[in-house]
């Protein structure tokens, strides 16, 4: 089996995920360095041939603080992105350039068109321990742990190294240049099926990847897929946690986690869930987004009309007849709300038989299609359009 070939999405029996659990388990002070952070001492060279003024010294950010072999620098001109929406004070993520060492206290800048770009994401310790205490669901720990274990860059995105000081502990990565797949979509718009089902194959590719190393991501939006060399990689795994196959992927409610737009009924409800399922649920709901540019549902609950609509009124299954528009709408006044599910309407009717089929299948509410019969479907098994990465 050539490289390509070992990627490309293969048929699934119904054991396909109870293989061991490859890896044990690192504790993540074992993967934690102590860092240096704005070192007073280090010298770094600028690129050959380039003059620096002395009053803009280049400074490194961030360097471990023991036997380094590169620094880092953050890039001045490239706004960091907040995660405060996590907490308040959470972090907050900013891009640099590795600067190589020379010889002891002494790195080198590169051009940068030559240069190795990374994402640092730069978390408040007090901030995070804090929440962790109170039971948070999202563990940046758990997150470095597994990025350590399992982050190959292909399925999973790799960590380069992590790093703390008294005050942050700092995930260093490689920089996805087309970011995730929120900026990948042309929202209101979609891109076109055969687009669509390269991405697709990829999501179902790292979800099974995650699924046969006994972990469930259990967060999965377009958010945390980000592209790297062309390709969807997961990234975002601190809410990850592992699938019980003794109790059939089996969990009890876990309470308020990820985001309801992604997550099935169950999960938002509280109720027993069965992990693989979730994520495949997601994966369905990011498809979705891909083919139409819109946003499914804000919560997959019936109080939500385009959830009313999609799922419980049968929208996406194959050729569904106007009378369900109708009958969605009866008791609904004439305004934006009808005019969204009127549109919505119209863009699944644009949709392929097969790819609706496969929609349909997985997001209802009782017998769900499972991963097998999704990598097995007709449109993911399409070959015409594939190109292997």
């Amino acid at each position: 089996m050539n490289d390509a070939d070992q990627h490309a999405p293969q048929p699934l029996d119904d054991n396909a995920h109870r293989i061991p659990h490859q890896g044990a388990a690192i504790p993540a002070s074992d993967i934690i360095q102590r860092a240096i952070t704005n070192p007073q001492g280090m010298v770094v060279l600028p690129p050959e041939g380039v003059a620096v003024d002395p009053q803009n010294q280049l400074t490194i950010s961030v360097v471990k603080a023991q036997d380094p072999i590169q620094a880092y620098m953050k890039i001045p001109r490239k706004a960091s992105k907040s995660l405060d929406h996590h907490s308040p004070g959470w972090g907050c993520v900013f891009f640099g350039v590795v600067l190589p060492k020379v010889q002891a206290g002494v790195f080198q800048c590169p051009p940068l068109d030559q240069a190795q770009l990374v994402a640092i994401k730069r978390l408040s310790k007090v901030v995070v321990n804090a929440a962790l205490a109170q039971g948070s669901r999202e563990n940046p720990y758990t997150e470095l742990e597994l990025m350590h274990r399992l982050g190959d860059n292909h399925h999973v995105l790799g960590m380069i190294e992590a790093l703390q000081d008294d005050q942050y502990l700092y995930i260093i990565m490689p920089y996805c240049q087309q970011e995730s797949l929120v900026e990948q979509i042309p929202w209101k718009y979609g891109i076109r099926e055969h687009q669509a089902r390269k991405l697709f194959r990829n999501i179902l590719e790292n979800m099974i990847y995650l699924h046969q190393r006994g972990i469930c991501h259990r967060d999965l939006s377009p958010d945390n897929c980000m592209v790297l060399n062309g390709r969807v990689v997961f990234t975002d795994l601190a809410m990850s946690i592992p699938i019980p196959f003794d109790k059939n992927g089996e969990v009890s409610g876990h309470g308020g986690f990820g985001k309801a737009a992604y997550l099935p009924p169950e999960v938002c409800l509280n109720y027993r869930f069965n992990t693989m399922a979730c994520d495949l649920w997601s994966s369905a709901v990011i498809l979705f987004n891909l083919l139409t540019g819109e946003i499914a549902w804000t919560e997959p609950l019936p109080g939500n009309l385009n959830f009313r609509y999609l799922v419980l009124a049968g929208g996406l299954a194959r050729n569904p007849a106007n009378e369900r528009t109708v009958e969605i709408l009866m008791n609904e006044p004439d305004g934006p709300t009808a005019s969204t599910i009127r549109s919505l309407a119209q863009k699944c009717l644009e949709l392929s038989p097969e790819v609706l089929d496969l929609l349909s299948g997985v997001l209802q509410m009782t017998g769900r299609w499972n991963t097998g019969q999704v990598v097995n479907s007709e449109w993911v098994q399409n070959q015409e359009d594939w190109v292997p990465n």
